[in-house]
């Protein structure tokens, strides 16, 4: 089979096909770099990281200069991990190309991982600007933020003495406060018990608190229940609307991760669940 035949066979997701081929060809990274360059996807497609990197180092060679295989090959480097190499490589394919978008997003998504977020914040925004409907770079972004908020608010719930924060220390924070100064919350924040209207008291005692969390959880169902029916449409028009009202989370990029897999979409799923 020639390149073009497993290249098609790629294209239309039959990594196996592909894989299994390759092997049954006889064929080698030196004498068939391309052949092997589509193996090597295939493996990657699949999961299989460890054959895809073995493969890519071995057309070091032959494909050094070729933008599309230092890519796949500092891709396949970050999902084992390995990050300086997987930078080396993007940066290497950067310096030959420095205006393809999808190279430089995933070189974002890696900057990210290595907690360099104004650096990754910076590619992505200029992404962005160029191309509003960019979905992976504006993917990468929601991750970025997510990353940021957690690293945030870990440092804003760690003691200054360095002791472990107690898991009730949030419990008495009232959210509506930071909409209000110390004065009008000590003066006319929460109402004493004593100063309630009875009458009123009875009425509000007899509606519900709305839990955006139970919400959340209902809306989450839903979207599940919609990754099994095969609605990718409904499951991001419902994850968007979670994600609006709770912020990042990682249960929801799962979810969104699902439905993208379940619609062949490999490469935005593999950004959600990174």
């Amino acid at each position: 089979m020639s390149a073009e035949a497993l290249l098609i066979a790629f294209n239309n997701g039959q990594f196996t096909t592909v894989i299994d081929t390759y092997t049954k060809s006889n064929f080698s990274p030196l004498t068939n770099p391309h052949e092997s360059k589509i193996c090597a996807a295939a493996h990657f497609k699949i999961g299989n990281l460890e054959n895809a990197r073995d493969i890519l180092g071995a057309l070091e060679s032959p494909l050094g200069d070729s933008v599309e295989y230092l890519s796949l090959y500092g891709a396949t480097c970050r999902r084992l991990g390995q990050l300086t190499e997987a930078e080396i490589l993007f940066k290497r394919a950067i310096d030959i190309d420095d205006s393809n978008p999808s190279l430089k997003n995933n070189y974002a998504n890696l900057l990210i991982d290595l907690n360099r977020f104004d650096e990754s914040e910076k590619i992505l925004a200029q992404l962005l600007a160029n191309d509003p409907d960019f979905e992976d770079a504006r993917l990468n972004l929601n991750r970025l933020n997510f990353k940021k908020n957690i690293e945030t608010n870990s440092a804003q719930n760690q003691p200054s003495d360095g002791s472990s924060p107690s898991p009730n220390s949030n419990l008495d924070f009232d959210p509506l406060s930071l909409a209000f100064s110390d004065d009008e919350v000590k003066n006319y924040g929460r109402l004493k018990k004593s100063k309630q209207n009875p009458s009123a008291k009875k009425i509000s005692d007899q509606i519900p608190d709305i839990d955006p969390n139970v919400v959340a959880s209902e809306q989450l169902s839903l979207a599940r229940k919609a990754v099994q029916e095969n609605n990718f449409t409904m499951v991001f028009e419902i994850c968007s609307s979670i994600l609006k009202s709770l912020g990042a989370n990682s249960v929801i990029y799962d979810c969104v991760a699902d439905a993208y897999i379940g619609n062949q979409r490999f490469l935005q799923a593999e950004l959600c669940i990174a």
